[in-house]
């Protein structure tokens, strides 16, 4: 149970991180599209700083390049998408609960 909280916590730091912080924000203003027609640059913005995405492709990540999780082993696509879906899920929450999914973009950490 402590490994799932652990998980959940640094699968949602990592998101926040990444599509939040002033750290990546450089970076991120990189990728910021300059026109409308700029539609992949809008896509993957948008990505980024969705915390639930990218709980998504973590999930799938860590499922596909781990053998075990929490002590299970993850065999099959079912349990490799339900580790995806979980992050995706936890993620959306976390960041429902914080205000981060409410435009409360780069705050102070």
């Amino acid at each position: 149970m402590l490994e799932l909280l652990l998980y959940t916590v640094a699968s949602f730091g990592l998101a926040f991180v990444i599509g939040h912080s002033k750290i990546s924000r450089p970076f991120r203003l990189l990728l910021e599209p300059t026109s409308d027609r700029q539609v992949v640059r809008h896509w993957l913005i948008m990505l980024l700083e969705c915390p639930a995405c990218l709980g998504f492709w973590f999930g799938l990540a860590y499922a596909l390049a781990t053998d075990f999780m929490f002590g299970f082993p993850l065999r099959g696509w079912g349990a490799i998408l339900g580790l995806a879906l979980y992050t995706c899920g936890a993620n959306f929450l976390l960041a429902a609960l914080s205000g981060l999914l409410w435009g409360d973009h780069d705050s102070e950490s």
